[in-house]
């Protein structure tokens, strides 16, 4: 996994319920998350969580609280560049992704025996 530290000032001022969404994310291995945890100084204005979307590669934060004009926001979030995680296998008699506890998709449904799992359930 990779941190990334975010660094940003708005020229405008973004009330309560207001989306700011940073695109380019595209490629991460890291699967959609509603709630993606936020750390860092101004992960506050967010409720300290952003909604990410995998197969956009977009990352949406709704403010929570009132950020002022030209106001510099520094916070973090972490992701799994593409390639980097070991992808979990559908084994035979099982009907769960098996491998090592840290590849992606491991514990998910098994669409097809033998093909990297792809976390669809398919009873």
């Amino acid at each position: 996994p990779n941190d990334l530290s975010i660094r940003l000032m708005l020229n405008t001022e973004v009330g309560v319920g207001g989306v700011i969404q940073i695109r380019g994310f595209s490629g991460s291995q890291s699967v959609s998350d509603a709630e993606m945890p936020l750390s860092g100084p101004s992960a506050f204005f967010f409720g300290r969580k952003g909604g990410y979307t995998a197969e956009a590669g977009h990352l949406n934060l709704t403010v929570v609280e009132r950020i002022p004009i030209n106001t510099t926001m520094e916070f973090s979030l972490t992701l799994v560049n593409k390639g980097v995680q070991i992808d979990a296998r559908c084994q035979y008699g099982t009907p769960f992704c098996a491998g090592s506890s840290s590849a992606a998709n491991y514990g998910k449904a098994c669409p097809t025996v033998g093909k990297i799992c792809s976390g669809v359930c398919r009873l």
